[in-house]
């Protein structure tokens, strides 16, 4: 007989038929797609003009055929034609270049899509993420390839790549089972890393999430540590960072979560930018409640919150308990309490303790007894310089330019300071920040003479004048009440001699000058 019935034949004979059927389905459904392509390009390059959606269709095609360069073909075209490319175009270029194992591609598009104004969804970071990681399919992902990614966003955060970060996070989101999402480690990180960024609102609207959606996952001491920090560096009201830092504290005591030195330390530098009070209950309440160790950098924060209220007592206090405990006092517990010693004699009473205790004053002990320098006087400037180059402390741009900053915008003193360092160290060893902090005295004063005398004097040293230091001089210059009328004759010299080619910072016309 030459005919079998259909239910008679075997199973493996039917699954061969159905394999073939899918190849040449595939096969012809790619002969469709490639047909289509080629009368569609047949009319673009006729001068017919094709809708967004067609070309868009295009992309998805070759894309999933893995073409990268039809693909590009016709984005590029898409481009020539107005169109924007949009998320989802985005997306499948993604694809095709994870087809084709170039991670570098992604990152570049990625990039384009985000100056473009069009933010990665879950699939594209998805496509991004796994052109970096081909084994990394989300559903295989258990808890040490969930480590692997969360050591990877520390990286990427590290490098200041915020974007790429949220990438590999939103591809960790899209998988289906819990062991591959991101847990409170990972958020951790996250969060700490907007912060070190300068991303403090993401690093809170994240704490919210973890608070108030993601209640499953329990916060760690981490966290609020993190959202310390990010208070500690996003501009509010005091009143709303006093509120914030007591809500911080509400919530880690009703979690029953016990606070480490690190947090301690936040939290102390936080109360000090509030207030006196606030600084005193948080001191008191650690020492009520402490479940950590105290260390250096904990009772240096105390001094740093209660000199910035002026209260040396309590710094001095503070470094009386530091005594008892054990810890020994370095340089910066004393630096931050001479930023605010009121007389001469008690910051020399306070570096005379330094020496009893054989601690070396360094470069920032002097520049804070610059800081507080109470009469502005040149005299009593040149003796704190000299202070440090008798105590072998090298003279650097940050002493040169505090020196100057120290005369309070007196012009006559800043010169006989700056004649002071040109003598003792040499103009060739003039830093440029202490040419430019002298053109600000100078901007402030409205001598614009001066100016062009240090300009002259640069030049003469072999110093090429940059345009900053004419932007010092008109940043001087905003804040002098000397007319414009009298600013007038030197402004075009300074501006010539400083390379500004165009009115850098001052709305004054340029003035000829016949010499």
């Amino acid at each position: 007989m030459g005919f079998v019935l259909p239910f008679l034949s075997s199973s493996r004979s039917r699954r061969r038929h159905v394999v073939a059927s899918g190849v040449d389905k595939r096969r012809s459904w790619a002969e469709k797609e490639a047909n289509l392509s080629e009368q569609l390009e047949k009319r673009l390059l006729s001068g017919e003009q094709l809708s967004p959606t067609s070309i868009q269709r295009r992309i998805v095609a070759a894309s999933r055929n893995g073409d990268v360069e039809s693909a590009e073909k016709w984005a590029g075209y898409m481009k020539q034609g107005g169109y924007t490319l949009g998320t989802p175009t985005y997306t499948s270029l993604l694809h095709a270049y994870r087809r084709a194992c170039d991670p570098e591609k992604c990152l570049v598009l990625l990039e384009e899509m985000r100056l473009d104004g069009d933010l990665p969804n879950e699939k594209s970071s998805y496509e991004a993420v796994r052109a970096r990681h081909p084994a990394g399919d989300p559903s295989k992902i258990g808890q040490k390839r969930r480590l692997m990614m969360t050591s990877e966003i520390a990286d990427q955060l590290i490098r200041g790549s915020v974007e790429q970060a949220e990438d590999v996070i939103r591809f960790m989101r899209s998988a289906p089972n819990r062991e591959a999402r991101p847990d409170i480690v990972t958020w951790n990180v996250m969060m700490s890393g907007y912060s070190r960024n300068g991303m403090p609102e993401k690093t809170l609207a994240t704490f919210g999430g973890i608070i108030f959606r993601r209640q499953s996952e329990k916060p760690t001491v981490s966290t609020f540590n993190a959202v310390l920090q990010a208070l500690l560096n996003i501009r509010q009201h005091k009143s709303s960072k006093s509120a914030s830092a007591q809500f911080v504290v509400r919530m880690m005591g009703k979690l029953k979560i016990r606070c480490d030195v690190q947090t301690a330390t936040t939290l102390i530098r936080l109360v000090g930018e509030i207030g006196r009070n606030e600084v005193v209950k948080v001191e008191r309440w650690f020492s009520g409640h402490q479940t950590f160790k105290p260390d250096l950098v904990y009772y240096n924060a105390i001094i740093e919150a209660y000199a910035r209220c002026e209260d040396l007592r309590s710094c001095s206090r503070t470094i009386e308990e530091m005594d008892v405990v054990g810890i020994k006092p370095d340089a910066r517990s004393f630096n931050l309490m001479l930023k605010v010693q009121g007389t001469q004699e008690d910051a020399n009473a306070l570096l005379a303790e330094m020496q009893s205790r054989k601690i070396d004053p360094d470069i920032y002990s002097y520049c804070s007894l610059l800081k507080r320098e109470p009469n502005n006087s040149a005299k009593g400037i040149a003796r704190i310089i000299q202070m440090a180059m008798d105590s072998g402390v090298t003279v650097d741009s940050r002493l040169q330019s505090a020196a100057i900053r120290a005369t309070k915008h007196d012009v006559k003193e800043s010169e006989l300071v700056f004649r002071f360092l040109a003598s003792k160290l040499g103009v060739a060893n003039l830093k440029d920040a202490s040419f430019m902090a002298f053109l600000y005295v100078c901007g402030v004063s409205g001598r614009s003479d001066l100016a062009v005398r240090i300009v002259y004097a640069m030049k003469k040293a072999k110093r090429v004048p940059k345009p900053m230091c004419y932007g010092e001089f008109a940043k001087g210059t905003r804040e002098s009440k000397v007319p414009e009328h009298k600013l007038q004759p030197y402004l075009f010299v300074l501006k010539t001699l400083c390379n500004v080619t165009d009115d850098f910072d001052l709305p004054i016309n340029r003035v000829r000058i016949k010499f």
